[in-house]
C-alpha cells in the first residue's frame, strides 16, 4: 500500500513536520524579541551605560545595550558655548529618571524648568548634579536658585578651597549636589564641594595611568611654598622643587611662577610608598651651555646679575643656568662691601670675561 492510500502514516508524517515548524517558528520569536529582555526592569535611580546612536535638535538617543534606546535632552550634553560634547559612537553613563508610557528617559543632569522640579528629590537619593545660579551672600553661605527654587550652599561648601573673595561666585551658574531637600522645597542645602571632589577623584584615577618616569605632562600651579611649587596634574599633585623650576637661580617660587598658571612639567621620580611625585620644569628647558658658544666670548663686557658671595668671591650669573666666578682678586678692595650688599637683591653688575671652559 502507498503513502497515499494509507492516511495513518499521512498522519504521521504531517505532524511531525508541523512539530519542527512550530518549534523553529518559537525559535525564531524567541530571537527576535531578544532572550535577554527577560532580565531585571530598568528602575527609576539606576545607573546605566550606553553608546550614542543618533543626535537630534533636542535630543540625543543612546542604545542602553539589551534595554531599548534611551532619551537625554540635548542640553545636558552641551558646553558652556553650546557646543555638543558627545558624538556618535561615544559610550556615556546616565541615570534613569523615567520609564513611564515606554520611554527610557535619562539624566546626567537636572536642568532648570519644571521637569527639575520634579526632579529634585530624585537628584538627592542618586546623587545627581543640578545646575543653579549663585544669586546673593547670606549669613554662613550663598543663596543660590535651583529650578525656581531658593537654596542655601555653605560657604565651606561652594570650592574645595577657600576662595580669595566670597563675591567670587556671584551671578554664576554653577553644578552642585542636593544633599538636602526637604518641606516640598523650602529647606534645600547644596553642596559643589562634594561634587568637584569626587570629579577630583575621578580624574586623578586617569591621571594615575599617565604619571610614569620622563613622561611631560601639563598641569598648573596648585600652591606656593619657600621650597617649590605643588602642581595639579589632573586631581593628583606633585612637587617641582625650587632647583627645578628653572636654570635661573631663584629666591622664592613666586619669582617664577604664580598660582593657577598653567605649566609643562616632565616627571623626575615617584616614591612608592609614599607615593610622592618629583616634577621638574627645568629638564624641560635643555642645556643652558649650549648658548654660551653663540651669546659669549672671551674679553668681552657683560651684565651678570649677582647670586651668591663665598669667601673666595662672587658668582655671576650670565645667562640662565651659566654661572660665572668672579675671583675675589679682581674685585677692587673698597667694592667688597657694595657687593656683599648687592647680592642680597640679586643686584647688576657689569664685568669682563676673562676665558670659557666649556
Amino acid at each position: 500500500m502507498s503513502e497515499e492510500q494509507d492516511p495513518s502514516i499521512r498522519k504521521d508524517v504531517v505532524t511531525e513536520i508541523g512539530g519542527a515548524q512550530e518549534d523553529g517558528a518559537e525559535e525564531d520569536f524567541a530571537t527576535l524579541l531578544g532572550r535577554e529582555q527577560a532580565g531585571p526592569a530598568l528602575h527609576t535611580g539606576q545607573v546605566v551605560k550606553g553608546r550614542v546612536i543618533l543626535l537630534s535638535m533636542d535630543s540625543v538617543f543612546v542604545d542602553v545595550r539589551d534595554k531599548g534606546e534611551g532619551i537625554i535632552d540635548r542640553a545636558e550634553l552641551e558646553g558652556a558655548q553650546g557646543e555638543l560634547e558627545v558624538s556618535v559612537g561615544d559610550e556615556i553613563e546616565a541615570t534613569v529618571v523615567s520609564t513611564e508610557e515606554g520611554e527610557l528617559r535619562l539624566s546626567r543632569k537636572l536642568l532648570r524648568g519644571a521637569r527639575a522640579q520634579e526632579r529634585l528629590e530624585l537628584a538627592v537619593d542618586n546623587k545627581l548634579p543640578v545646575e543653579g545660579k549663585v544669586t546673593s551672600i547670606t549669613k554662613g553661605g550663598y543663596e543660590v536658585v535651583v529650578a525656581g527654587f531658593r537654596a542655601f550652599c555653605p560657604f565651606s561648601q561652594i570650592d574645595t578651597r577657600r576662595p580669595e573673595s566670597s563675591e567670587a561666585f556671584l551671578e554664576q551658574t554653577l553644578e552642585f549636589y542636593v544633599t538636602r531637600y526637604s518641606e516640598n522645597g523650602r529647606n534645600i542645602v547644596l553642596s559643589r564641594r562634594k561634587l568637584l571632589e569626587e570629579q577630583a577623584a575621578q580624574a586623578a584615577e586617569e591621571t594615575r595611568r599617565t604619571i610614569v618616569p620622563d613622561a611631560v605632562l601639563p598641569g598648573s600651579v596648585a600652591s606656593l611654598t619657600n621650597f617649590g611649587a605643588f602642581i595639579d596634574l589632573g586631581g593628583i599633585q606633585g612637587l617641582v622643587h625650587i632647583s627645578e623650576i628653572s636654570h635661573s637661580r631663584l629666591g622664592t617660587p613666586e619669582e617664577r611662577l604664580s598660582i593657577d598658571e598653567a605649566v609643562t612639567v616632565k616627571v623626575l621620580k615617584i616614591d612608592a610608598q609614599t607615593g610622592k611625585i618629583a616634577l621638574s620644569m627645568k629638564a624641560l628647558e635643555g642645556d643652558p651651555w649650549e648658548a654660551v658658544a653663540e651669546q659669549l666670548r672671551e674679553r668681552q663686557v657683560v651684565n651678570g646679575r649677582l647670586v651668591r658671595m663665598a669667601d673666595f668671591g662672587a658668582f655671576v650669573e650670565l645667562l640662565p643656568g651659566v654661572d660665572g666666578l668672579l675671583h675675589i682678586s679682581e674685585i677692587p678692595r673698597n667694592q667688597h662691601r657694595q657687593l656683599k650688599e648687592a647680592v642680597t637683591t640679586h643686584g647688576e653688575v657689569a664685568i669682563l670675561i676673562l676665558s670659557i671652559d666649556t
